[in-house]
């Protein structure tokens, strides 16, 4: 199925897809465990989570306010951590006023280790 970058997206009911794919979360372990918390089989580009989908793997172009939110929060001090501890395992909305909101870079709706995974990449640069 065709998406933002590329033909080979797969077909996801909750991305809005006319079917669900066979591929979709039909891996043997998670997402985080191969590292694509930062990758997408989807047309709405939400990063892989949970069991990692079969196929193709996107790189997520997070959104320019997330990113610009956090690197002009560099260097990170310990009220940052501090503020992921109070948001880890919780929910995060998509209300712009929500402080979680940011630490949600998965874009599925919670603050998890695939999230801080992606905070990790991102302040410490390539």
């Amino acid at each position: 199925m065709a998406g933002p970058l590329g033909e080979h997206y797969l077909s996801q009911s909750l991305a809005g897809g006319p079917v669900q794919s066979p591929c979709v979360n039909a891996g043997s372990s998670s997402a985080l465990a191969f590292q694509l918390a930062d990758r997408t089989t989807r047309v709405d580009e939400r990063a892989d989570a949970g069991v990692v989908d079969l196929g193709f793997h996107y790189a997520v172009r997070w959104p320019l306010s997330d990113l610009a939110e956090l690197a002009s929060d560099v260097p990170w001090t310990l009220w940052d951590l501090a503020d992921f501890q109070q948001c880890f395992g919780g929910a995060a909305s998509g209300d712009p006023e929500d402080p979680c909101r940011r630490f949600d870079l998965s874009r599925d709706g919670r603050i998890r280790l695939d999230d801080w995974s992606i905070v990790v990449r991102l302040v410490s640069g390539p």
